[in-house]
């Protein structure tokens, strides 16, 4: 019973990220330019070209993919194994974790986002 509960622990907030990651990637792949804005598919999100002067993408093509495959795909492969039982299912979610991560950190950085812990 106690392994039941950890699998879930560990497999449902890793399958919302998958679907979150996936999903996000989409509706970005999705979207519509209008005056130097992508206007997300639903048509609540706006990102202004602008945002990517100092990066190396001239649109938002690239970082939804990143978004949707890498870091959607690795979640989805770790709340699989998660929850198929597997033995690799904890160092999958670990890895996707970290990959998460590494995608926020890189996103902040070439952003130039002020971070405030307060």
């Amino acid at each position: 019973m106690k392994h039941k509960l950890v699998r879930i622990a560990i497999g449902v907030p890793e399958a919302f990220i998958a679907l979150s990651a996936i999903g996000g990637g989409i509706v970005l792949l999705v979207g519509t330019y209008q005056d130097g804005v992508l206007i997300e598919a639903g048509g609540r999100g706006q990102f202004p070209l602008e945002w990517l002067h100092n990066t190396p993408f001239c649109d938002y093509t690239i970082p939804a993919l990143i978004l949707a495959i890498c870091v959607g795909g690795s979640s989805l492969i770790g709340a699989v194994t998660v929850f198929t039982g597997r033995e690799i299912g904890v160092l999958a979610s670990v890895v996707a974790g970290l990959i998460m991560a590494g995608y926020i950190v890189v996103e902040i950085v070439m952003l130039r986002q002020g971070v405030s812990w307060i």
